[in-house]
């Protein structure tokens, strides 16, 4: 419990760090969050956070391998992004623990500039 008083309170310090690919400590046990990318099929690559310590995960769906160039993709569940934007918005899921981030929230973080700023 007293790691979580490490963790900024400011929603825009949480935004910046997550567009720089910094993990802060895990929200349940203050373990150390690593990135993985799990292969899921042939075009479907699945990013997530994984607490070292208690296995907690924040994982975003849906990045599209760069080398594959099939168009389609139908599944409402999946949104094809490239793998460097779904590795920071799986660090932003993560970062904003335990507060869940919908899409369209996550969308509407991502299309700042100074998102783009920050990632390049």
């Amino acid at each position: 419990m007293d790691e979580q008083k490490n963790r900024p309170h400011d929603p825009e310090e949480l935004i910046r760090l997550s567009a720089k690919l910094e993990l802060l400590p895990c929200y349940y046990c203050g373990g150390e969050g690593n990135l993985y990318e799990v292969n899921v099929c042939e075009n479907v690559i699945f990013v997530c956070v994984k607490c070292e310590k208690c296995g907690r995960v924040a994982m975003h769906r849906g990045a599209k391998l760069e080398y594959v160039r099939k168009p389609f993709h139908t599944e409402k569940s999946l949104t094809s992004v490239p793998i460097k934007d779904a590795k920071e918005r799986c660090a932003l899921e993560w970062n904003f623990r335990p507060e869940i981030l919908d899409p369209s929230k996550i969308d509407e973080i991502t299309s700042r500039r100074e998102w783009k700023e920050w990632t390049r």
